[in-house]
């Protein structure tokens, strides 16, 4: 699937700030990442966060459960530095299992 547009982009940003948040600025989650460490995860692989994905996606969701309880509106992926192909090189799998991951 292609990434959206910028203008399929923009359209969505819009829908979400005006309904979500019409009058003051939209948030979005916390550094993932660095929250994942503090947390006491080692991340220091290729697929930085995303190897939690597969190895413990409990702990992506409850951070992100945490950013949303605390103000954000908007969770991000914790597919940063995942692609299918690089999932599968680096935990072994077809592309498929890879993308059912991501």
């Amino acid at each position: 699937m292609p990434p959206p547009s910028d203008a399929t982009s923009a359209r969505l940003f819009n829908h979400l700030r005006t309904t979500y948040c019409p009058t003051r600025p939209l948030l979005l989650d916390g550094g993932l990442a660095t929250t994942l460490e503090l947390a006491g995860h080692d991340i220091a692989t290729r697929l930085w966060s995303a190897r939690l994905l597969a190895d413990d996606p409990s702990a992506v969701q409850t951070i992100h459960a945490a950013f949303l309880r605390h103000g954000a509106h908007i969770a991000t992926s914790a597919t940063y530095q995942a692609t299918t192909q690089g999932i599968a090189a680096e935990l072994g799998g077809t592309n498929e299992e890879a993308a059912a991951l991501i």
